[in-house]
């Protein structure tokens, strides 16, 4: 006779038949465990028309995240363009203007910017590259439009400030690039889902006066 883990004395042969009966149990369990595992671990089945929604929603995301810093852009230019063409004689308040918004377009002081830099595509989407379209995004925003902002702030207090304006060139190009790259990818997918996507447009950049495109 033995003592079993269950408190119970058993002949050697009660013995036996118990710990085959307990293998049993522990095998079922262990299957069962398994069959669960992998049922909660298959996809759920995901259509035409899932995909085709997020991917509308992923590019709103987009659109929505750029939208502070396109139109702090905006005003940032327009008021640089209202001193250099002399429609307007207030510098404080233009300075004023940039160095409010310049904050605006980077992943420190804007947490939609942050919010992009960071997002990643739906799971139903995760084949398409569209990490892609957010990493262009969030370049146009940090470090280009803040830096933008910036080298037109330069120039408004120097003129000749011939470093400022090369950059601001630079970062203009840049900036239609990273949008253009940015709209491709998204449209790219869209094919592929057999959908129609309006690209996303961003107007702030055009209010830099055409002499220092």
């Amino acid at each position: 006779m033995s003592l079993g883990p269950d408190g119970v004395f058993r002949s050697p042969r009660e013995k036996l038949a118990f710990d085959r009966k307990k293998s049993r149990w522990v095998a079922l369990a262990a299957i069962v465990l398994v069959v669960l595992v992998v049922l909660v671990d298959l996809p759920s089945h995901v259509t035409l028309a899932d995909r085709q929604g997020d991917l509308r929603t992923f590019q709103k995301s987009i659109a929505t995240d750029l939208a502070g810093c396109n139109a702090g852009l905006s005003d940032s230019l327009s008021a640089y363009s209202g001193i250099a063409s002399g429609s307007s004689n207030q510098v404080s308040i233009a300075n004023q203007i940039m160095t409010n918004d310049e904050p605006v377009c980077t992943i420190a002081g804007n947490s939609d910017i942050y919010d992009l830099a960071t997002m990643a595509p739906p799971n139903t989407l995760a084949h398409f590259g569209l990490e892609f379209a957010t990493n262009d995004a969030a370049a146009w925003a940090d470090p280009n439009a803040a830096q933008m902002i910036k080298d037109a702030q330069a120039i408004l207090a120097n003129r000749g400030d011939l470093g400022a304006i090369t950059d601001i060139r630079s970062r203009f190009q840049t900036m239609q690039k990273l949008l253009a790259e940015t709209n491709s990818t998204l449209h790219t997918a869209a094919v592929q889902l057999n959908m129609n996507l309006a690209p996303i447009t961003l107007d702030g950049l055009y209010k830099l006066p055409v002499s220092l495109r």
